[in-house]
């Protein structure tokens, strides 16, 4: 995640590492030698906030997203609980979650993340075969294709 951050924010800090010319030598042979920054050693948190100050000065926030939610996963719980540190230190930061009902369900009972119980929480319903359906055939369509509501019942093995 920090990764695609840091690339999302390239056009706005630096966020690169790379090496700076230490010396130059001409003698009997041209030789140049370079320097690389020391690599600190920072967790995820500390790294965040470098981007949180870097994309502060122009007014921008970030917003994380995570798409299938799992509560078994010690990263997850470790990244909420980092995550509402974010949000009690002010930082102009946002999270929204996506993943099965259960899974969610494991995550808001874990006592590490309780704030979450208190987020805005929408569930969404089913959508229903016929949308979908239709929803196929004009994105078949965009790239010049053509097919039948009948044709997709039979692959998605429904009445249509």
């Amino acid at each position: 995640m920090l990764k695609r951050t840091k690339e999302a924010a390239a056009a706005y800090i630096d966020t690169t590492d790379s090496p700076k010319l230490k010396g130059l030598t001409v003698a009997q042979l041209f030789g140049l030698e370079w320097e690389s920054a020391p690599r600190e050693q920072l967790n995820w948190r500390s790294r965040m906030n470098a981007l949180f100050k870097g994309l502060d000065q122009y007014g921008i926030g970030l917003l994380i997203t995570v798409d299938e939610v799992s509560a078994s996963l010690d990263e997850m719980i470790s990244f909420a609980a980092t995550y509402q540190l974010f949000v009690r230190e002010g930082k102009r930061v946002g999270l929204l979650m996506a993943g099965l009902p259960h899974q969610v369900s494991a995550l808001l009972r874990n006592q590490t993340v309780s704030f979450l119980r208190r987020s805005v929480q929408h569930r969404l319903s089913g959508v229903a075969d016929q949308e979908v359906a239709q929803a196929l055939v004009q994105t078949i369509a965009s790239e010049g294709r053509t097919a039948t509501l009948r044709s997709l019942g039979r692959c998605l093995r429904t009445k249509m």
